[in-house]
């Protein structure tokens, strides 16, 4: 009863710390010149979009820990694990090798470092879906890795969370929508891939990450001030996020079910 206060105390304090980010957005960018980029009516409202999803998110999470807790069996949560810390790793690298590229490409740079990033994260996140279809497993990747990107980096702030949130919210409900966690889509054992389970995955991993990528800019616009043009977000959305995040879910569906062979 008393871890159930707290968790719930967690999530009023959460909520209310999303309130007052809202609250303060808006009072900047009335007391603030906003780039152009924010005077589009489409970005004004992803923004909107962005935080109610952000609520959705957290919500989830403080609803679900405690349930998904008692269902996930140690091996899984082994496996999530260990998923995560790999994606952990490959995010780092790609941020150094970011850095290099954008010394001599700027902002376009985005399109080579995505490569590895968003395209590689995608697909260890679907071979961890694949091994563990539940819902909640995008859910504690995403936990984990703000949990590793807090300690390496000191990460964990307010934008973090807001982020953090976002993507839990964009992608188990993309996951649940397509019948990927839930139903019976990869809970069959099947000898080879099944085009639909192929083809699902696919699509929700990739329109989830795509459409976080295009929710945490629009956020960053806001906030950050950031100086972008709506062409440049969209096609960074479109190709980093949208396509090689389908790319690397693709792959990643092959992959988790050969792996299934081995640990499953």
């Amino acid at each position: 009863m008393a871890t159930r206060r707290r968790s719930d105390l967690w999530l009023l304090a959460y909520g209310g710390l999303l309130a007052l980010t809202a609250v303060a957005l808006a009072a900047r960018s009335a007391a603030e010149e906003l780039p152009p980029v924010a005077r589009e009516p489409v970005v004004a409202a992803a923004c909107v979009a962005a935080l109610l999803l952000a609520g959705v998110g957290w919500l989830g999470v403080g609803l679900s820990w405690r349930l998904l807790m008692q269902r996930v069996s140690a091996a899984e949560l082994s496996l999530i694990a260990l998923l995560t810390a790999v994606q952990f790793a490959v995010a780092y690298l790609s941020r150094l090798v970011g850095t290099v590229l954008y010394a001599t490409l700027g902002p376009y740079a985005i399109f080579i470092s995505a490569l590895t990033d968003e395209c590689v994260s995608c697909l260890l996140l679907a071979a961890l879906v694949v091994l563990v279809p539940r819902p909640g497993t995008a859910m504690l990747s995403l936990l984990g890795l703000l949990t590793l990107n807090s300690i390496s980096g000191g990460l964990l702030n307010v934008a973090a969370l807001l982020f953090a949130s976002v993507s839990v919210a964009a992608y188990e409900l993309s996951l649940a929508a397509l019948g990927v966690t839930v139903g019976s889509a990869l809970t069959q054992h099947a000898p080879a891939v099944p085009a639909t389970a192929l083809l699902r995955t696919t699509l929700a991993i990739g329109l989830a990450n795509g459409l976080t990528m295009a929710l945490h800019y629009t956020i960053s616009v806001f906030a950050f001030r950031l100086q972008l043009s709506l062409g440049y977000m969209t096609a960074v959305t479109v190709v980093a996020g949208l396509a090689y995040g389908g790319l690397g879910a693709a792959g990643g569906t092959l992959l988790g079910y050969r792996l299934r062979r081995v640990v499953l």
